[in-house]
């Protein structure tokens, strides 16, 4: 039987020999994981096999509709009937798979070892609290979800560098949680309000948005990393915090705006910017419609109390030191 990282090495591969078989991945960490995009269109057929990995899973997500073809689990014949477009499978790679395909197959595949999703619903070394029920394979569920953050990988899959990798995890993340909830009945060691988000989603919402405020950031993104709809995040996220994510992101960019405008002598376009905003203009009308004062104005008024407050500090300093002489 294979270790993790022997599996998931032979998972990313490409071959176009006779134009049967076309694959892209991409490999992340903390720990490993793969995602492909299979593209195969077999001019007679394409025999797939691969080899028991404890502790493995791999997910299935059907971009195009599927005839489907023939299987075997432990030599055991298992049938795959026809998958519509945004029909899911999912695998124990603890299990010895062999399938053979005779018609054109594009689908999504991520391949995750079960100390990932431990390590996200809680687990610990040595002592899962997420043991998942043991089952060759879930076929034909239908998850627009999965569906959802497969699409969003395309693009991903075919660019290269850290900012794709990183996006990457996020949706990685997003999959295996999702999995482990909806199929598996996992629940992590903490409890939470259903109507809330849970803990390890309001702290993946602070990360992204403190690693990327400076970008465009959609309701879509924030929800894809949280395993959630956009709009059953947007109800949560609002039962959670107050405020409506887009409200609340932009919260978030007038606090920053105000550190720089303080801190710093950057002119305003560059706040703008490193701010989030599309451009002068949007800051000054966002900035002044909140603060009630445009963002030159705010500064220098702040920026004179501030002189004042040292002042007066300065002065109270000084009388106290004469006092003692």
């Amino acid at each position: 039987m294979l270790d993790e990282e022997t599996t998931l090495m032979s998972l990313m591969f490409q071959r176009d020999g006779d134009g049967s078989v076309l694959r892209s991945g991409i490999s992340i960490t903390s720990p490993r994981c793969v995602i492909n995009h299979d593209r195969i269109q077999p001019a007679s057929e394409v025999v797939c096999e691969s080899l028991p990995c404890r502790s493995m899973f791999t997910v299935v997500v059907y971009l195009e509709s599927y005839i489907g073809h023939d299987m075997w689990c432990n030599a055991q014949r298992v049938a795959l009937p026809f998958q519509s477009e945004g029909m899911v499978g999912i695998y124990d790679r603890a299990y010895c798979w062999n399938s053979v395909v005779r018609r054109s197959l594009n689908c999504v595949q991520f391949h995750f070892p079960k100390s990932r999703l431990d390590e996200l619903t809680g687990g610990t070394e040595g002592k899962s609290v997420v043991p998942l029920e043991r089952m060759p394979a879930r076929l034909s569920l239908f998850d627009p979800l999965l569906k959802y953050l497969a699409l969003a990988c395309l693009p991903l899959l075919e660019s290269q560098g850290e900012p794709a990798a990183s996006h990457t995890e996020q949706i990685m993340d997003a999959v295996v949680t999702h999995v482990a909830r909806t199929y598996y009945c996992v629940k992590a060691k903490s409890t939470f309000d259903r109507d809330r988000l849970a803990p390890w989603q309001i702290q993946k919402v602070n990360e992204i948005v403190s690693e990327k405020i400076e970008r465009r950031l959609s309701i879509e993104d924030l929800a894809c990393a949280c395993a959630l709809s956009p709009s059953h995040f947007s109800y949560l996220f609002k039962n959670t915090t107050g405020s409506a994510p887009h409200q609340w992101l932009l919260n978030r960019r007038i606090d920053l705006a105000k550190k720089l405008l303080l801190g710093t002598d950057e002119p305003l376009a560059s706040i703008a910017s490193a701010s989030g905003f599309s451009d002068q203009s949007h800051f000054t009308r966002v900035f002044s419609r909140r603060v009630k004062a445009s963002p030159s104005a705010w500064r220098r008024s702040e920026c004179a109390h501030f002189r004042s407050s040292q002042e007066q500090r300065a002065s109270a300093a000084q009388s106290a030191w004469s006092a003692t002489l």
